[in-house]
């Protein structure tokens, strides 16, 4: 039997509110997790109180349900239009009966508001989201945050209180338990909890292995195909949801491993434009360099690439796109160094000449600024393109995100909004990893022995390596066919086959949320403006009320009619809940006070998206800010090299890049107080690290071990593509060079499958280590992890 932990929050009279537990129930379905997240909330006060209580969602998730249970009765919550939903639960609570509101104040931060709860009385809040997943060679992966952590939040931010929660001693947990129903049975696997599965008719159930574990780090979970001979198997599958009588509606959905052909990758062009304004200065133009150099260590030997910083003139590395390798690597580093903050924001020129430069390639554009001519740089630049994706970063609240939104959608690209507070590098980093991966164009899908109605995404589908590819419709007739999926992969043609059955009857009701999710967001992202505009906007709204999903006009509230006792006439105080710590964070004695601390780095885990309205009580129950949290101060910015200030026409060309000789030594990076930019920004062209007069194998493995011995993977989020090429550029060395010492070879490849977390890298490695002490180890990462360690300590 389960004993229940009650996490409190001491208000200055010395009154306690319990957050009795959280518990998650989740299924993976068509590329979707579909969860549901239940808080269970008791008053242990004399009198009612309003509880308010910050959490996480993910980010590009979306909320499809909000519920209360109270007094033996479940309340299904409401879609309204925000303002409507707002003022309905004040007035409530105001009133004296029951009720709660759900608002998001960023895309991955939401709050619960709870009011009137009444003493001794135990109420469970219900949120219902639905989130695409990511992969990772064949393996799906579903991360779920557990605390709104700390942050860096900036004078200027006028709603901090709400996206930084207090920190508390909450001794709250968690409990979870997620079902696979991918169409078969599938390996699933936790690197950051320990977790039990059972398999069942085709599904698979993993639940953590402990009870009420502590909300202080992420839960990541990978599901994989089972049993499968060819390592580089898709997961392709098709589930559908039909009630008696009505419109079925089909998912279908695949995870390709693009990664896996054995043919030579194609040269890349890429080309990043840096916003260098005055704007940028301080803390922003340090992690935009420290995101670019990262950025540059993703690349291939072979790729070509250039740099642009611009203000009122452009300062570009080179004149011309020059080849990627270690030289060019040495002097791009030393050129970051000198990109400092200054001037006004002319954005037009330098997209022409990253247009000129790369015309069928990837630009990356990092911009705070506001141009006031979005038409005249979007229609120029897409005149001036071939065939190019732009990916843009829109850096703090006032950048023109009509153009960069623009440019995203019709170049088949994508836009990030990087918010104050928020680290540029991580996100960066992260989306450049897209930028580059392995892709299928030109995505036609076909029926074949079936008749489908409406498609949703309707457009701008593309087949990313690491996103799994999901798309929805609509059917009136059960029967048995195919979906063929056809498209282009660097030029090539792209065929696969996925195996439908069209039921008659069948329960699986998140289908028919995730179709009408993916129609709001097709019609959200429809351009059209007067009276289309708003009954586009009336559409919208029918189709979230319709569904019960969120959008962007929407809200979710639930009220509770209460007469006799159960009426309040008092109003009630307000108890705002605590989370815990971060895993390994060290706090300080005012911890509990708050968890926001202006101007200074708070986290290394931001949040994103734009501030939405707030409830007035909510509002009035925001938290203070805290005396002191113990974090280290941001980077000071590089000035080295700094290029002085000129005047510039309109659109002036760019300035000549200065030239190079192939032997020239340029300075290394700035060194980073963390240890894994640190190691990271060592990394060599070529994949190596390397060190004069040493086996670069040597240098390499000493690296990628203090990698796997600070928790490190292929996986991470940020950096995996980095480690990826390290192990790929090893397995390669030393597989074609025998002559390697035994030892350092067998210690080489134990690193390697450590790092390595995809199925077939850790074939190929273990292919590799046939016949030697290592190859016993395999299939157990704690036996693998200790040979290790004996080898290095040797």
């Amino acid at each position: 039997m389960r004993t229940e932990t009650h996490a409190v929050l001491e208000a200055a009279d010395g009154t306690k509110v319990p957050l009795v537990g959280v518990e998650v129930r989740a299924e993976v379905v068509a590329g979707y997790a579909c969860a549901t997240v239940r808080q269970r909330y008791k008053n242990g006060e004399a009198h009612a109180i309003e509880a308010t209580y910050t959490f996480p969602l993910p980010s590009k998730s979306v909320v499809t349900g909000f519920a209360m249970t109270c007094a033996g009765r479940r309340l299904e919550g409401m879609v309204q239009e925000k303002g409507d939903a707002f003022r309905r639960y004040d007035e409530a609570v105001a009133a004296g009966h029951g009720g709660a509101l759900l608002e998001q104040a960023r895309p991955n931060v939401w709050s619960a508001a709870i009011g009137n709860l009444l003493p001794g009385e135990e109420t469970t809040i219900e949120v219902q989201y639905v989130e695409p997943l990511l992969a990772d060679e064949g393996a799906v992966r579903w991360s779920i945050p557990t605390l709104v952590a700390p942050r860096y939040v900036a004078a200027s931010v006028v709603d901090a209180e709400r996206v930084s929660p207090p920190i508390g001693a909450a001794t709250y947990g968690l409990d979870l338990e997620v079902t696979f129903d991918l169409g078969a049975e599938v390996d699933v696997e936790s690197p950051s909890h320990a977790i039990e599965t059972v398999n069942d008719g085709g599904k698979t159930r993993a639940r953590l292995r402990q009870a009420d574990v502590a909300l202080d780090r992420d839960v990541v979970i990978y599901a994989s195909a089972k049993k499968s001979a060819d390592a580089a198997a898709p997961i392709a599958s098709s589930v559908c949801h039909r009630e008696r009588g009505e419109t079925g509606t089909l998912a279908v959905m695949l995870v390709p491993d693009l990664g896996a052909s054995k043919e030579a990758p194609r040269a890349r062009q890429l080309v990043f434009v840096i916003d260098r304004s005055g704007s940028m200065g301080g803390a922003a133009m340090a992690e935009a360099r420290t995101a670019l150099r990262l950025c540059l260590r993703q690349l291939r030997e072979g790729d070509r690439f250039n740099v642009l910083a611009f203000d009122t003139a452009i300062e570009p590395f080179a004149n011309e796109l020059v080849p990627y390798g270690p030289a060019t690597l040495a002097k791009v580093d030393a050129w970051i160094g000198g990109i400092d903050a200054r001037g006004g924001t002319e954005l037009l020129a330098p997209m022409l000449e990253a247009a000129r430069l790369a015309p069928d390639g990837v630009i990356v554009l990092l911009t705070d600024g506001e141009v006031a001519n979005e038409a005249e740089i979007s229609d120029a630049f897409m005149a001036a393109r071939g065939s190019a994706r732009v990916y843009s970063f829109g850096i703090g609240s006032n950048v023109s995100d009509a153009l960069l939104t623009d440019l995203a959608d019709r170049t088949a690209g994508a836009v990030e909004h990087i918010h104050p507070g928020e680290r540029i590098d991580e996100k960066v980093v992260a989306q450049f990893a897209r930028a580059t991966a392995a892709r299928v164009t030109d995505l036609r899908i076909k029926a074949r022995g079936i008749e489908l109605g409406e498609i949703a995404p309707a457009e701008g589908r593309v087949l990313v390596d690491g996103e799994p590819c999901a798309f929805f419709a609509r059917y009136e007739q059960s029967g048995r066919g195919a979906i063929e999926i056809r498209g282009l992969r660097d030029g090539e043609p792209f065929y696969v086959e996925v195996l439908v059955d069209l039921e008659h009857e069948t329960e699986r009701p998140a289908i028919e949320k995730l179709w009408a999710q993916a129609r709001i967001r097709d019609l959200e992202r429809a351009n059209v403006g007067g009276r289309r505009a708003e009954t586009m906007k009336e559409r919208i709204v029918t189709l979230a009320q319709t569904y019960g999903v969120s959008s962007k006009y929407t809200s979710f509230v639930v009220v509770e009619k209460r007469t006799g006792d159960r009426r309040m006439n008092a109003q009630p105080e307000t108890r705002v809940v605590p989370v815990a710590p971060p895993a390994g964070w060290a706090t300080s004695r005012s911890r509990h006070t708050g968890g926001v601390t202006r101007g200074t780095l708070m986290s290394p885990r931001p949040a994103a998206g734009m501030p939405s309205p707030m409830s007035a009580r909510a509002r009035r129950a925001a938290p203070p800010p805290p005396r002191s949290f113990a974090m280290s101060a941001p980077p000071a910015a590089s000035r080295s090299m700094i290029m002085p200030a000129r005047s510039a026409p309109a659109y002036p060309p760019p300035c000549p890049a200065p030239t190079y000789e192939a032997d020239e030594v340029a300075a290394a990076p700035p060194s980073s107080s963390d240890p894994v930019l640190g190691i990271l920004s060592r990394q060599a062209a070529s994949g190596l690290w390397e060190s004069p007069g040493r086996d670069p194998v040597d240098v390499t493995v000493e690296a990628m071990l203090q990698l796997v011995r600070l928790g490190l993977s292929s996986r991470h989020m940020i950096h995996g593509a980095q480690i990826k090429k390290a192990i790929d550029a090893l397995l390669a060395r030393i597989t074609a060079n025998r002559a390697t010492d035994v030892k350092l070879r067998e210690l080489a490849l134990g690193v390697a499958w450590l790092l390595a977390t995809g199925k077939r890298t850790r074939s190929e490695i273990e292919l590799a280590a046939k016949g030697s002490a290592l190859e016993v180890t395999f299939g157990s990462e704690p036996a693998v992890r200790a040979h290790v360690e004996r080898l290095a300590a040797a």
